[in-house]
């Protein structure tokens, strides 16, 4: 969710760009944003970049209008039915998605209606309903389980002495649980994982009775078969050969690409993608009783997924958004003074930005009505907050949470 109005690194070629309506790309050059500088395919980019206007305006110049959406470019198409057609101006980095193809799902990422899109982006947009239909039903090769290798080499970007490292190791590396890990079984065979040249060898490897124990669990590693016998595996290999692709978000691991492509089967299960899954929020009130006049303390707890964060304070230009707590109380309740923030952390992209992470608290301060009479009372609060990782943004959700507390004499 910070996708601007303009669109980069196209497939300037791309059949939404062909007809049946015209689109006539034209470029302008803009300032590359200062964040791209902080991912490793951002580094050596110029200091401005050819782009193309898609939408008349956007978030940063209209504060009514929302940001667009974005994909990361690290193993988008590392399956045979996905496609990067263009990548945009965002806060996230210069491999951000804006406009993408996954099976029968186009990914247009500009959040402009059509009333506000330039009439090359307009009759892009159309073009690319156009397009899309020729996927009509066409099932997922892979969903995503895992993030792309890429991501390696930023995180190690934060600590320069292991950068060097970690790019060499890029062909190594394997996916252990939201991490990266470096397989050294590959690195000792110096063979990429996705090079089928990995199969082969192991293979041929224990068909010779060399070093078989490494290569049975390679080969188990990386694909989801299970053959008894070396010669079985060669059978499979070679029916297989012309079909095999290897996908990093797919799992790290090999697929057999089904020649009929409307005959595909969905091989992985699907993920959830609901904020509710990357945060979970819950309300309380500190103090079990409350006499009127007293100060109670209320207490909203975000007990975020690992990886995940949401976001306490960021500047008006950001496409971020700060999470917003606005309480619901009685009549003649007050509160007293402001929100007490949780620990935060500076976003590694934006030093302006600080968000929260883990299991966090905000603490409110209120004062009971002077005349509240005694009984249970409920107070409310009405959540509003954005949660994103490291590759993308969930679309910004709200809540509404409640607690009791008792007003004595």
């Amino acid at each position: 969710m910070c996708l601007a109005r303009s669109a980069h690194g196209l497939v300037p070629n791309h059949p939404i760009f062909r007809g049946p309506f015209p689109v006539g790309l034209q470029f302008d050059e803009e300032p590359t944003p200062a964040n791209y500088r902080h991912f490793p395919d951002g580094v050596a980019l110029p200091a401005t970049l050819p782009v193309w206007r898609v939408d008349t305006t956007d978030y940063t110049r209209d504060k009514s209008l929302q940001p667009g959406a974005v994909a990361s470019g690290y193993g988008f198409a590392d399956s045979p039915d996905a496609e990067v057609i263009a990548n945009g101006i965002n806060s996230k980095g210069p491999g951000g998605v804006a406009l993408g193809r996954h099976a029968s799902f186009f990914l247009w990422g500009f959040a402009a209606e059509p009333t506000r899109m330039t009439p090359a982006g307009r009759n892009a947009f159309l073009n690319a309903i156009c397009y899309v239909q020729r996927f009509d039903h066409e099932p997922m090769l892979v969903q995503r389980k895992a993030s792309g290798r890429e991501w390696h080499v930023m995180r190690a970007m934060k600590d320069p002495a292991t950068l060097a490292q970690a790019q060499k190791d890029l062909e190594y590396v394997r996916a252990d649980g939201r991490n990266h890990v470096v397989d050294d079984d590959c690195k000792a065979l110096s063979l990429s994982n996705r090079n089928v040249a990995l199969l082969e060898h192991c293979i041929g490897a224990w068909e010779r009775g060399e070093d078989v124990e490494r290569c049975q669990r390679l080969l188990a590693r990386y694909t989801d078969r299970e053959f008894a016998t070396a010669g079985a595996w060669r059978a499979w290999l070679t029916a297989n050969h012309a079909n095999l692709f290897f996908s990093d978000v797919g799992g790290f691991r090999y697929f057999v690409r089904p020649a009929d492509a409307k005959t595909r089967a969905r091989e992985s299960t699907t993920t959830a993608g609901g904020a509710g899954d990357a945060v979970a929020l819950g309300m309380s009130v500190l103090e079990a009783e409350a006499k009127a006049g007293s100060v109670i303390t209320i207490a909203v707890r975000f007990v975020h997924a690992g990886g995940w964060h949401s976001y306490a304070s960021v500047p008006d230009d950001s496409p971020y958004r700060a999470t917003s707590l606005v309480l619901d109380l009685p009549a003649g309740w007050t509160t007293v003074g402001h929100w007490s923030l949780p620990d935060t952390v500076t976003l590694a992209e934006d030093g302006r930005v600080q968000t929260v992470e883990g299991d966090a608290v905000f603490l409110q301060r209120v004062r009971v009505g002077g005349a509240a009479p005694a009984g249970k009372v409920k107070i409310g609060v009405r959540a509003a907050y954005l949660v994103c990782d490291a590759e993308r943004c969930l679309p910004p959700a709200e809540a509404k949470l409640s607690a009791e507390v008792a007003v004595v004499k």
